[in-house]
């Protein structure tokens, strides 16, 4: 256990070490385990906790939610290619 703490710190230090000062005090970039906890509990809930919640449902019908989505995804593409021309011609 004491090898595996050691181990952590110094991979705590290595990252303190090597990392962007400016970064420091970001949520979520001071350290690699918060990323890491997020990481694994999405692989858990994509692999275990999900089937055994879904086991013994219907699928959701998400098709009209799916419709909505992608209908603000090509609307939200389409402004944000109008604005990235837009302003590279001004330039």
């Amino acid at each position: 256990m004491a090898l595996l703490l050691k181990y952590i710190d110094d991979i705590q230090q290595l990252f303190d070490k090597n990392g962007d000062p400016r970064t420091r005090n970001w949520p979520m970039m001071s350290s690699p385990f918060p990323t890491l906890v997020i990481c694994l509990s999405y692989v858990y809930f994509v692999k275990v906790a999900g089937p055994r919640f879904m086991e013994n449902r219907k699928p959701f019908q998400l098709k009209n939610v799916l419709i909505a989505y992608n209908l603000f995804q090509v609307i939200f593409s389409t402004w944000l290619f109008y604005e990235v021309t837009y302003n590279s011609i001004q330039k």
